[in-house]
C-alpha cells in the first residue's frame, strides 16, 4: 500500500509502498477514506515533536473496517469509523477512572512509535520495521489499530468531514465543553485560530458564550475566525492582546483557551483571564519549552490547567460531537478549505507552515 513516510526530520515526507501486517487479537484493519492534516504532523516533520523515525505519519483519519482480529466485539466489517489518537490500555488506574487520555501505557507507547502492545505492524518492502504515529499512521491507504482506537460513527457520516474529530476538533470542542465548562453568556478568549482554536470557537457558540475574542498573529486566520462567528479579533503582532482583552471584557475574559502552541501565548492567556477565571492549555510548544508566569496571577484564584484531546472519552464524546455536527449545531465542515490526494501531502504541510486558514484533508 502507499503511505507517507517521515524518513528524517526537516525533510519532505516520502510517498512509498509499504507492507501492513494483519490485525492481531482485538485489532481491526481500516481502509482509510480521508485524513485531516494536523499541526502535530508538521511538528513531527520539523522535529518539534519527538518522533522515532522512520515513521508513517497521519492521525486524524476516518475509514471503513475491512478486517477484524480475534476477540473484536465492538466493530464489524463495513462499519464506518473515526480513528482517535487517544489510545488506551483499558486496565490502568486512569482508564478505570474514565480518563483514557491520561492512560499510563498510552504516553509510553506513543513516544516509542509502537502499537499499544509495544509491537509494530508496518514494514518496508525489505522487511525492516516502520514506526507508528499516534497509534494510527493513517497517511496511508490502510491502517491497523486497536478496536478502542476505532470509534464507530453513523453510516451516513461524511468521512471527509468527521475525520477532524480524530484529534483537532475533539481537542477544541472538549476544551470548551469538558474542561472549561463554558457557561452561557460568559466571555471566551481563544489564542490560536488554527483547526483546534476554530473548533473551540464553534463549541463556544454551542455553549452560548457571550463575547468570543479570537487572538492570532495572522490577519487571514482572524478573518476566517470572524466568518465562523468570532465577535472580536486581536492581532497579537500589532497590539497587546492582554490589554485589548481586558478592554473588551471589563477586566479579563472568563475563560482563556490556548491552542497556539507558543509559550508566550500561554503566559498571555493567563494574564488576560479575569480573577477567578479559567485557562485551558491545549497547544503543543516544542518539547522542553518552559512558561514564564507572574505568580500573582495564581493568587487571584485563576485556574490553570492543560488538556489532552479535550479530556474526552473517545467512545462517548466523538459520537456525541458527530451527532451535534450532523444536527447542524457544530459545523466543523466549514473548517475544511481544501482536499488533496496523498501525493500532495508535502503541499498540505506547507499550507500549515505558512499559516493558511482552514484545514486540508487528504482523500483516497
Amino acid at each position: 500500500m502507499k503511505a507517507a513516510v517521515l524518513v528524517e526530520t526537516n525533510k519532505p515526507v516520502e510517498i512509498v509502498n509499504v507492507d501492513l501486517l494483519e490485525p492481531q487479537p482485538n485489532e481491526v484493519m481500516v481502509r482509510i477514506t480521508a485524513v485531516a492534516v494536523c499541526h502535530s504532523d508538521l511538528s513531527a516533520q520539523k522535529g518539534d515533536l519527538p518522533v522515532p523515525t522512520p515513521a508513517v505519519l497521519g492521525h486524524e483519519g476516518a475509514g471503513i473496517v475491512e478486517k477484524v482480529g480475534d476477540g473484536v466485539t465492538s466493530l464489524q466489517v463495513g462499519d464506518k469509523v473515526v480513528l482517535t489518537t487517544a489510545g488506551s490500555c483499558g486496565k490502568c488506574r486512569y482508564c478505570w477512572m474514565g480518563r483514557p487520555t491520561l492512560c499510563e501505557v498510552f504516553w509510553e507507547r506513543r513516544r516509542s512509535g509502537t502499537m499499544m502492545d509495544g509491537t509494530r505492524r508496518l514494514r518496508r518492502k525489505n522487511g525492516s520495521e516502520l514506526n507508528h504515529f499516534f497509534f494510527s499512521s493513517c497517511f496511508a491507504e490502510y491502517s491497523v489499530v486497536h478496536e478502542r482506537t476505532a470509534i464507530k460513527v453513523p453510516s451516513n457520516s461524511p468521512l471527509d468531514k468527521v475525520c477532524l474529530f480524530g484529534c483537532g476538533a475533539t481537542t477544541g470542542v472538549g476544551a470548551v465543553l469538558n474542561v472549561a465548562n463554558v457557561r452561557e453568556g460568559s466571555s471566551v478568549a481563544i489564542f490560536g485560530c488554527g483547526g483546534l482554536g476554530l473548533s473551540a470557537l464553534l463549541a463556544a457558540k454551542v455553549a452560548g458564550a457571550g463575547n468570543i475574542i479570537c487572538v492570532d498573529i495572522l490577519d487571514n486566520k482572524l478573518a476566517f475566525a470572524r466568518e465562523l462567528g468570532g465577535d472580536y479579533s486581536v492581532n497579537a503582532s500589532k497590539e497587546n492582546p492582554i490589554k485589548r482583552i481586558r478592554e473588551l471584557t471589563g477586566g479579563g475574559a472568563d475563560y482563556c483557551l490556548e491552542f497556539a502552541g507558543n509559550v508566550d501565548a500561554i503566559a498571555q492567556a493567563v494574564e488576560a483571564c479575569r480573577p477567578g477565571g479559567k485557562i485551558v492549555v491545549s497547544g503543543a510548544p516544542p518539547a522542553g519549552s518552559r512558561v514564564n508566569l507572574d505568580w500573582m496571577d495564581l493568587l487571584q484564584e485563576k485556574v490553570l490547567t492543560g488538556a489532552t484531546q479535550g479530556a474526552s472519552v473517545p467512545g462517548v464524546d466523538i459520537p456525541r460531537y458527530i451527532e451535534m455536527f450532523m444536527a447542524g449545531k457544530l459545523p466543523v465542515d466549514k473548517l475544511v478549505t481544501r482536499t488533496l490526494p496523498l501525493e500532495k501531502i508535502n503541499e498540505a504541510l506547507g499550507f500549515l507552515e505558512r499559516g493558511e486558514p482552514g484545514r486540508s484533508v487528504i482523500v483516497f
